[in-house]
């Protein structure tokens, strides 16, 4: 029998003493009462003390302080693994692209719907069609769209695989001031940028200023289909220690966090197209 069993059986057979005849003729109404209350006391004993309050409450705080980060761990994980889902997802439309038209999309931004504004800081170059815009067909989702469409003060709107679940803002690279909306996404209407791609466009545009985009396009295509090229990134490095970014690499179209490309591979690549385009005049 338990603790509570007992004590429920001891205070039934004091009560049964008590009101027995012979206890009510020998100690009368009165004594028959302050029996019944040194049964009460003495069988009221089933709450915390003080001191085993805040011992539970100490073991408790201890297991939380534990827990929390191995919780934030898990979460952020599980962000990072929609992340590169996102990035395959656009990596296997971008293959399907050039399956199609044995190119790359024509494209520097992400998203873009000719009204300007966001974070770039591209210099004036025709910047559509965007690769959301040459995607369309190829992505099963709904393209970036603002909030007020043609407004361009109205924040974007973006669902995977267009927006990051860790994408939580970043600063403008041209003036180095706060993005005014909580996400990239809503500023810029994607979570990713073309990143070294773009870069690799504007150093073919300045060094062949008077080279068309689609000679320029054929060029950038045949060079990175015999290289391992990183082709879109996150906008910001929100995984991991921050030393890397979530890319989706051509023409394999694997994504995995990655760093900045190779010191020179710019170059070398400038310096081995250059000529194959200049012949494209």
């Amino acid at each position: 029998m338990g603790r509570r069993g007992r004590r429920r059986s001891e205070r039934i057979g004091l009560v049964a003493e008590a009101t027995r005849p012979e206890a009510l003729n020998r100690c009368g109404p009165a004594g028959v009462f302050s029996l019944m209350k040194t049964t009460k006391a003495a069988t009221v004993r089933a709450g915390f003390t003080l001191t085993e309050l805040l011992v539970t409450l100490g073991v408790i705080a201890v297991l939380l302080a534990i827990l929390f980060p191995a919780l934030r761990s898990i979460r952020e994980a599980s962000r990072a693994t929609v992340c590169l889902a996102n990035l395959r997802s656009l990596g296997v439309a971008i293959g399907a692209y050039h399956t199609d038209t044995e190119l790359l999309p024509d494209v520097i931004l992400v998203v873009d719907d000719g009204l300007g504004g966001g974070g770039s800081a591209l210099p004036p170059l025709p910047l559509r069609p965007s690769l959301a815009d040459a995607l369309t067909g190829y992505v099963d989702a709904p393209l970036p769209a603002r909030e007020v469409p043609g407004d361009i003060t109205s924040p974007w709107q973006a669902h995977a695989p267009w927006a990051c679940p860790s994408d939580d803002g970043y600063v403008l690279p041209s003036t180095q001031a706060e993005n005014p909306f909580d996400t990239a996404w809503a500023w810029d209407g994607s979570s990713y940028q073309m990143g070294p791609s773009t870069i690799l466009y504007l150093r073919l545009a300045t060094a062949v200023p008077n080279a068309s985009r689609p000679a320029m396009q054929r060029v950038i295509t045949r060079g990175l289909e015999r290289r391992d090229w990183p082709m879109v990134i996150d906008a910001d490095r929100w995984h991991g220690d921050g030393s890397r970014w979530n890319t989706l690499f051509f023409p394999d179209g694997r994504a995995e966090p990655a760093g900045p490309i190779p010191e020179g591979a710019l170059d070398a690549f400038v310096a081995e197209f250059l000529p194959f385009l200049e012949e494209a005049l």
